[in-house]
C-alpha cells in the first residue's frame, strides 16, 4: 500500500511476498507498481523502510537508494510492568 500523499511525500508499506512465491520478482514488480501510483498520484517524493538487507537489494533493483537513516527512541519507562 502506499500512505496518502501529505505536502508531496509518500510512503510505500507493508510489501510482502509469501514464502512459496518470493525469487520471481513479485516484491519488486509491487513495490514499482506502487511506486508509480504514487508518483501517478502526485508525489514529489516516495520512500520506504526495508526491513533488513535482502529487502533493500529488492528495493535496489527498481530503483530506491538509501539517501538518509531513522534512529527510533524507544520510551523504557513504559514498557514496565503496570505502566498505564
Amino acid at each position: 500500500a502506499c500512505t496518502p500523499l501529505r505536502d508531496g511525500l509518500s510512503e510505500v508499506v507493508g510489501v510482502a511476498v509469501r514464502e512459496a512465491y518470493r525469487k520471481r520478482g513479485l516484491g519488486g514488480a509491487i513495490t514499482l507498481m506502487l511506486t508509480k501510483a504514487a508518483y501517478d498520484a502526485g508525489a514529489d517524493t516516495v520512500f520506504l523502510t526495508p526491513a533488513g538487507d535482502p529487502q533493500e537489494r529488492v528495493y535496489a533493483r527498481v530503483g530506491y537508494r538509501r539517501i538518509d537513516s531513522v534512529l527510533f527512541l524507544r520510551n523504557e519507562s513504559n514498557d514496565r510492568e503496570g505502566v498505564s
